[in-house]
């Protein structure tokens, strides 16, 4: 299982708490599934790209 977080639970920028938080929860989410999944033989990671200037 692949779950898509942010650089943001690691490197929280302004005005985004909401997301950095959600993207915190998320991976902490992940976490808890590996430890109960990785017995059954499934695994679980998180990938987290970084920022990308759009402007």
């Amino acid at each position: 299982m692949v779950l898509v977080s942010s650089m943001a639970h690691w490197l929280p920028f302004p005005r985004a708490e909401a997301y950095g938080a959600s993207k915190a929860a998320l991976s902490w989410f992940a976490n808890s599934l590996r430890l109960d999944w990785e017995s059954k033989g499934v695994a679980v990671t998180v990938v987290s790209p970084g920022f990308v200037d759009t402007r």
